[in-house]
């Protein structure tokens, strides 16, 4: 993994390489994977404690051999600590290989995982930017063939393959439903995802695929199931440092519970605290990357308090509260993430139909429709369908409703 697809994977905020975490924080994070404490990695490491909580608070580890040393015993991707798979693989005691053909088949492994990381990259990026549909086929095959690798890889490697599996199993669970609109297998493979999430316990992947699974139900229509599992992700916040995916495990907690509570107060508050705190996560600078991908940034924070209080509006100012945020969202929103404005222009048409305005909720629709085909999303393609059912049943004849139909081939 080069430099720049360390940032794309894990840059969620301001651009800039003062963003990403430094060598210590690298080594914390997947220390903290496989041994509990550092008392735990001491005895590991045959080292002193005072050495290891001094790899885990410097800036950069200048040793390469000690950054070799901890690539291995800690199992962290070469490139977070500036290396190879290839220097990884040369410092190999030669006692460990009989003939230079094993060497060779680790070195093949390593980079088979390697391609593997790049492709899941590529498909994220695909998500969130668009491009061939071809990215979306090429994910799957490869997702088929990495079930077929975990299930023989050695027992020292299984973990790693699992995890990479149950990372690609959540990506291929996006783009099912949002892309291909393939709900069966959206939903089987968000279980996937969570069942070796929790085969391999471990935190950040079972509060990922929990997310997953809630998303995956919300966008079909399954709200109490989706209300259960972002519950259940939800009871993982503890766990989990400030990150993109706690950010997003709030808003969604809003997102999912905001249409229970039209008429409960008393959720309202809640589903507001949420929206707070991440809030202030991104407001106080308590964001740390992780391996989620999930983005978080103040521009979904605008649009997730737009979205929900336009369930919860009643009057004029409530409306234009949501245009402020929503108008906010989309100033704020970054130009890499631009499936978004799918979504945003989507909420958009749903503020102009509760100010009865049918043009400007269809010019919208069809701002969003556009949005959708050039990024391959039938999800928001399906949303704007949905929406104009709604449009037709308040005028047919409408000029600018009958103009969004014939958009959607429907005339």
């Amino acid at each position: 993994m080069s430099a720049m697809y360390w940032w794309s994977r894990y840059g969620n905020f301001a651009p800039g390489l003062h963003n990403l975490p430094h060598m210590g924080e690298v080594i914390a994070h997947y220390r903290k994977k496989l041994y509990r404490t550092q008392e735990d990695f001491r005895i590991a490491a045959g080292v002193t404690l005072r050495i290891v909580q001094e790899w885990e608070t410097n800036i950069m580890t200048v040793d390469m051999g000690r950054r070799i040393f901890l690539a291995r015993m800690l199992k962290i991707p070469p490139a977070l600590l500036g290396l190879d798979w290839h220097q990884i693989a040369s410092h190999t005691s030669s006692d460990e290989y009989a003939d230079p053909i094993s060497q060779m088949i680790e070195l093949i492994e390593e980079d088979a995982f390697y391609a593997y990381e790049d492709i899941l990259i590529m498909g994220h990026e695909y998500i969130h930017n668009g491009g061939t549909i071809d990215i979306a086929y090429r994910v799957e095959r490869r997702s088929q063939k990495l079930v077929k690798i975990a299930q023989k890889a050695r027992q020292t490697d299984r973990e790693a393959w699992l995890s990479l599996l149950c990372r690609y199993y959540q990506l291929s669970t996006r783009i099912k439903q949002q892309c291909l609109k393939d709900e069966t297998a959206a939903t089987d493979h968000a279980q996937q995802a969570l069942a070796l999430a929790r085969e391999l316990e471990d935190a950040e992947l079972i509060a990922s695929s929990l997310v997953h699974c809630a998303c995956t139900n919300s966008q079909q229509g399954k709200s109490a199931q989706a209300r259960e599992d972002i519950a259940a992700a939800l009871a993982y916040i503890d766990k989990l440092k400030n990150s993109p995916l706690k950010g997003n495990i709030y808003l969604e907690s809003a997102n999912i519970n905001a249409p229970f509570a039209i008429s409960d107060s008393r959720l309202q508050s809640q589903c507001r605290a949420w929206q707070d705190k991440a809030t202030t996560m991104l407001y106080n600078g308590l964001v740390e990357p992780d391996e989620t991908f999930f983005r978080f940034n103040l521009s979904a924070v605008h649009h997730e308090k737009a979205r929900t209080l336009l369930l919860w509006q009643k009057t004029s100012e409530d409306r234009k509260t949501v245009q402020d945020k929503l108008i906010t969202a989309i100033e704020s929103l970054p130009p890499q993430l631009a499936i978004w404005k799918g979504y945003y222009f989507m909420t958009e048409a749903q503020l102009y139909l509760a100010d009865h305005d049918l043009e400007g909720s269809a010019q919208s629709a069809k701002a969003a429709l556009k949005m959708a085909r050039d990024m391959h999303s039938r999800q928001v393609e399906a949303e704007v369908r949905t929406h104009y059912k709604r449009l037709d049943e308040k005028n047919p004849r409408n000029p600018h409703v009958r103009n969004l139909g014939l958009e959607l081939g429907i005339y």
